[in-house]
């Protein structure tokens, strides 16, 4: 199918309601050889979107809140931009060419993966990951800015899942700290 034919079939569902726009069910667009999304940032997906094994390198376009999961592994993406805010589902952007979390979700209620990408920190990790939050196979060297919420398990080639609950809770006590402590002891934290 042409990419124009395919974007056409996906606009045609769109509906709306109350002034908001939406689309019932999942798009699938794996594998279509894509460089591009259809334009749907004012959309909200009632279902997840399948856009893995394309050749986007980013996601813009993509629905303004995705109610289940966003698949986007195997995509050579090199940047978040356009991702939604909250992913209801699982968020999985593994084997891409990622540099940063910057754009990426705030909210994932289920699995975070981003392993086998480029990462050198957790910049911009999400505010809360209610499953595992995966960053294996990245070259991430501190836990500095990482989720402070992880429901499931935290997955690193360097850090285990023990060690991150140590840094959060350390973390939160230092935070209640006076200034003085906080100012000692903060470097000290976030190298860990």
């Amino acid at each position: 199918m042409e990419q124009s034919e395919l974007f056409q079939n996906i606009y045609s569902r769109i509906k709306e309601a109350h002034n908001i726009k939406y689309i019932d069910g999942d798009i699938d667009l794996k594998d279509q050889h894509l460089h591009k999304l259809p334009h749907l940032s004012e959309v909200i997906l009632h279902g997840s979107l399948l856009c893995s094994g394309n050749n986007l390198t980013n996601l813009i376009g993509a629905p303004k809140s995705i109610e289940r999961s966003l698949f986007c592994q195997d995509c050579n993406l090199q940047s978040l931009e356009g991702c939604p805010e909250y992913i209801g589902g699982n968020f999985v952007a593994m084997n891409n060419s990622l540099t940063s979390l910057k754009y990426g979700p705030k909210t994932v209620s289920m699995n975070f993966n981003v392993k086998r990408n480029r990462l050198t920190n957790l910049k911009y990790s999400p505010e809360s990951v209610e499953g595992y939050f995966n960053c294996k196979n990245n070259h991430i060297s501190n836990l500095q800015f990482v989720t402070e919420f992880i429901g499931g398990e935290f997955q690193s080639d360097k850090f285990s899942d023990e060690e991150y609950r140590k840094y959060i809770t350390d973390r939160k006590h230092l935070k209640s700290a006076d200034t003085e402590t906080q100012n000692l002891f903060g470097g000290i934290i976030d190298t860990l």
